[in-house]
Parts: structure tokens; sequence; C-alpha cells
């Protein structure tokens, strides 16, 4: 049974987990029961994991982890290791770790790898924003980048749209198809109406405590959007501006045509 300091740190991303483990071990669990070891792949969330961290002397497994001793660290979402927050550089190791101490700054330690710590397991990411492209006044396309711990794990985004109602959509992501964004479409909305777009991303696993199937969410990502006003269809802009210009190039042709077939002109006479 697991054992948490805490958990739904930072809107459920990251879970603390007391019982001691070695790296591989400890990954094993966080993949069987949230998504993978925690990987810190910014700086700012990094420092966003400080304050849940105890005081007590401590270390907990992070998805860090380099092949060798000359190698660069990785996190295990495949994202290199990008900022310099090192507590002390330990050479011959090849695993990461969060060391609890007063200090904030500098708490990354790399620790051997069949070593017994705590760690710190991630949950699900979802998307931090969308690209929304207009088809038109009634339905549009919403496009968001999956993020990097995600996948290679099969997950879902739930999708609410709420207007003068609210509709929810679940898409299925599915590893494999070696995608690294979503496009949805959406439809029968009202035209020149006001609405609000909620993405969460979603994960099935056993919960730790009680053997059955439970499902975890990711934050919510808000967008407010406004459908355009009827007979307004994208591109009108850009299709009058391309009609003017074929306009002004048919006639310039044939100003030139009539100007080259007068006597003495075009002839170099």
């Amino acid at each position: 049974m697991a054992q948490h300091y805490k958990t739904a740190v930072s809107a459920s991303h990251f879970h603390l987990i007391k019982w001691p483990r070695p790296w591989e071990q400890a990954r094993v669990f966080c993949q069987t029961y949230y998504v993978d070891l925690a990987a810190l792949s910014t700086e700012e969330q990094y420092l966003r994991l400080q304050d849940d961290i105890p005081t007590q002397k401590a270390s907990f497994w992070l998805g860090l982890k380099r092949d060798n001793q000359h190698s660069d660290w990785k996190w295990v979402s495949n994202e290199e290791l990008s900022y310099d927050r090192w507590y002390h550089i330990n050479k011959g190791v090849r695993c990461g770790s969060l060391k609890a101490v007063e200090s904030k700054d500098r708490r990354l330690l790399g620790r051997y790898c069949k070593e017994h710590h705590s760690s710190v397991c991630q949950g699900p990411v979802g998307p931090q924003k969308a690209l929304l492209e207009s088809l038109g006044c009634d339905h549009l396309t919403a496009t968001w980048n999956v993020s990097a711990s995600m996948r290679d794990v099969d997950h879902a985004y739930n999708i609410t749209m709420c207007g003068a109602t609210c509709d929810t959509f679940l898409y299925v992501y599915y590893t494999g198809i070696n995608h690294t964004s979503v496009s949805i479409n959406l439809y029968n909305l009202t035209c020149s109406s006001s609405y609000v777009m909620n993405i969460t991303a979603t994960v099935t696993r056993l919960d730790a405590a009680t053997g059955k199937n439970t499902t975890l969410q990711s934050s919510t990502m808000t967008m407010s959007m406004t459908t355009a006003p009827s007979g307004v269809h994208p591109g009108t802009h850009t299709w009058l501006i391309l009609a003017i210009f074929a306009f002004l190039a048919l006639t310039v042709a044939l100003l030139l045509f009539i100007f080259c077939h007068r006597p003495h002109t075009c002839s170099g006479q």
C-alpha cells in the first residue's frame, strides 16, 4: 500500500510517495498507479514543487537519469535537463533525486540507482494552451500540443464547451500514433455567441489503496472565445485581396496587349 506525505500536490500533478524503493522500482510504481516519476522539465516546475517537499532529511527519486557518467541528464519524458540546480555533483551516479534540505535553490542530487528513497510521482499533464481556428460561425477547430510526458501514455481529454448550455466531448489518445499534437472539430455552435472551453487530461489507473480502477485528472485549461457573426466566413478577406490582385494583373496584361499592338510600339523600331 502506498504511503503519502501529501496527495494532489499542485492540482493533482505531483504525488509524494514515502515508501523507499530503488529508482527502477519507484518508476514502475509510479507508472502503475500514476503516470511516471516526476519530470521537472522546466525551472518553473522545479520551483513549484519546493514548498511541498518535507524539510526532514530525505531524498525523493525524480524521473531524471543518464545512460552513463559521461552522458547528459534526461527526464523520463526524453527532455534534457535545462537548468543548474544541483545540490552537489556526484560523479559515477546515474539516477537523479530531489534532496530535502533547507536551501530551495539547489536540491537536485545524483544517487546510485539501487539506493532506497522516497519518490515523487507525476499525474496526467494537460495542455497549457490551445490554438482555435474558426471554420465558420458555427464550428471551429481546437489544436494543442501533447505534453512530452504524455506521448507514451494512453490517455484521454475531456473537452467541455459551455455557452447557453454545456456539452462534453471525449478524445482518446493512443500511444503508437506518433502525434505530438491533437486537433478536434467542434460543431453546432451558435453564431455571435460567447463560449468557455475547458480541457482536462485523464488517465485510468489502479488505486494504490483499494486496488480498484480510478480516474486521475490534470489541472484544467480554460479558454474563452466568441464565434463569428452569421455570414462571415474565415478567409473572406484573403479571397478578396487575391481577387483584387488578379483583376489588377489582368488589367495590366490587357493594357500591354493593346499598347504592343499599336503601330511602331513594342517592336524596337
